[in-house]
């Protein structure tokens, strides 16, 4: 590296939450620069020393193929501050990403394991058919933990002015019927079967024809759960992704983008050029680039001290803090954990396999689930719940059970383990809770706990039949010990 240029690192990957009306905002600053001399190489900022230029895609990786350099022998510091014409260059090519369906699951989105992503002016596109110069802004795309629970009849809202409903299930919560919406008209409804044990035949996958290729995915998602319960009919979906139908295309040379300019087109990258605009790196001023990108410099003026800046837009939050089912549906009470959070068992699907779940902070809703009977659930994900806080696990518990039988209602949870959200000590471990919607003990239903109970009670222990009334100890097994406890409860209430 040349002495008269030394570099300085001010903020790598640093962001800061800016207001904004429409969703949050990231700001980036990259690695700084200072020019006291002639600039005798060139000036390089990629996702190594640029944030902006580093996107977290998952697993905490940076990914981003965005470079910005300004060519050797055209800076001199303090005085020359002018950025010729031809001399910034901006380029971006696509990169291979598997899809998070496939990744956590095997299965295929139309038969594609993966896509082609590109990063243009601090957004994430599709290359599609890896055309780099052919993009379609990826709008959502959950990751492995995100879900969203969608009652029959409501109406999701994705963004772009796509519009997802579950429009009806059938009657024992295998089948899904759903209709995909954009600007108020269907585009495509289907009819998603969950019994089947071919899992693959739960992605509901939409293709269309887009930048002058056919079959194009545009929307996808795997439905885990379909719950049709006593007093709720949901819908749990996982792994959407879904990109826009805009097309920005790329391929006409000479068209500009702020300061940029499109100089060189192919399927492999695309570069853009200051073709006819001239940037100047006065003391203390930004100088556009293009969009949110710039160039800020400082106000050294015994050097040209300056570095790139890029705004970007913060994908909104389709699953968890808010737009939640809201219903007074209650089984039991709730089982209040550390740190004012708190589990509560909403309802049990009429078939007695799925059970939904909703965890609250302080009294507050902040997430929801439906889970599957550890025995029948087709994957582990499906029995197990899972509460993510800014990439931390805070909480995880398995559905062992789900019961209902005309006015009963029980759910069993175990294995349970919380973590602090404050210093990630451990706070619950390997716990578990039953919850019922009747009073335990009363095991011929007559209101009142007596040794007529114990006795049946007993006869189920020998039979080995279970029953959630009779499950004193909520281990899941009607034994002795339940009868001898149910003998107790009778002999209190004497």
């Amino acid at each position: 590296m040349n002495q008269n240029m030394k570099y300085m690192l001010m903020g790598l990957l640093v962001s800061l939450v800016i207001a904004c009306t429409c969703a949050d905002a990231l700001e980036f600053e990259g690695k700084a620069v200072q020019v006291s001399g002639e600039q005798t190489r060139d000036v390089v900022w990629d996702k190594n020393n640029f944030g902006g230029f580093c996107y977290d895609l998952g697993g905490n990786a940076c990914v981003g193929t965005e470079t910005l350099t300004i060519k050797a022998h055209t800076l001199t510091g303090p005085d020359d501050r002018i950025i010729d014409k031809n001399r910034l260059t901006y380029t971006i090519s696509p990169i291979g990403r598997g899809y998070e369906l496939y990744r956590n699951l095997g299965l295929t989105v139309d038969g594609h394991s993966g896509y082609w992503t590109e990063f243009w002016m601090g957004e994430q596109h599709v290359a599609i058919d890896r055309q780099a110069d052919e993009l379609a802004k990826v709008i959502v795309e959950f990751n492995s933990t995100d879900t969203k629970t969608l009652a029959v009849g409501e109406a999701w809202d994705l963004g772009g002015g796509f519009v997802l409903e579950a429009n009806d299930t059938d009657l024992e919560g295998k089948t899904v019927w759903l209709y995909l919406y954009k600007d108020g008209s269907v585009l495509d409804d289907e009819v998603i079967d969950t019994g089947s044990s071919d899992l693959q035949k739960r992605v509901y996958t939409y293709t269309t024809n887009l930048g002058g290729e056919e079959d194009v995915p545009l929307f996808s998602c795997y439905i885990s759960a379909v719950f049709n319960g006593t007093c709720s009919d949901l819908v749990q979906i996982k792994y959407v992704f879904l990109v826009d139908d805009d097309v920005t295309y790329l391929w006409l040379t000479g068209e500009d983008y702020g300061a940029m300019e499109v100089t060189t087109v192919s399927s492999a990258y695309v570069t853009l050029e200051n073709d006819d605009v001239v940037v100047c790196l006065n003391p203390d001023t930004t100088a556009t680039i293009m969009g949110n990108l710039s160039f800020k410099t400082t106000d050294n003026t015994s050097a040209i001290e300056f570095y790139p800046h890029i705004i970007r837009d913060e994908p909104p939050v389709l699953s968890g803090g808010g737009g939640f089912v809201l219903d007074d549906c209650w089984i039991g009470s709730a089982w209040n954990l550390s740190e004012d959070y708190s589990i509560a068992a909403k309802d049990v699907s009429f078939d007695g396999d799925k059970a939904r779940i909703v965890l609250l902070k302080s009294g507050v809703l902040v997430d929801e689930a439906l889970l599957t009977e550890e025995p029948k659930a087709p994957v582990d994900s499906d029995c197990r719940y899972r509460y993510v806080k800014d990439g931390t696990e805070i909480i995880n518990a398995t559905l062992k059970a789900a019961f209902c039988e005309d006015d009963l209602k029980m759910v069993k949870l175990a294995e349970a383990y919380q973590c602090s959200e404050i210093d990630g000590s451990m706070l619950i471990n390997n716990e578990s809770h039953l919850f019922k919607s009747v009073n335990t003990g009363d095991v011929n239903r007559d209101n009142s706990t007596t040794p007529a109970d114990a006795v049946i009670a007993l006869n189920l222990a020998v039979i080995g039949r279970w029953d959630p009334v009779a499950d004193v100890n909520g281990d899941c097994i009607v034994t002795s010990l339940d009868a001898l406890m149910i003998l107790q409860m009778a002999v209190d209430d004497v």
